[in-house]
């Protein structure tokens, strides 16, 4: 268990290294740009498991997963607008 452990550290670091690396082939002004990219991009990955998790705990509970399809299709619902 711990040789996987330490290998997990390795490869973590290594991966660091690795987007370093790559980051420093750019100019000094894209850089920064890249670094709020990928930060931007762990945070829509973090949201999108946290949504999937808490979509597998709704469907074990069959009448809050009604709900939320109700709430949904009502404040989705579209009309038509007549303009001028």
């Amino acid at each position: 268990m711990k040789a996987n452990i330490e290998f997990i550290s390795k490869m973590i670091d290594a991966k660091k290294l690795e987007e370093e690396a790559i980051i420093s082939l750019f100019p000094k002004n894209m850089q920064k740009h890249l670094n709020v990219i990928n930060k931007e991009v762990q945070a829509l990955l973090i949201e999108s498991v946290v949504a999937m998790v808490g979509g597998m705990n709704n469907l074990s509970d069959p009448s809050h997963n009604t709900e939320n399809n109700k709430t949904e299709e009502s404040s989705s619902s579209v009309r038509k607008v007549e303009i001028g």
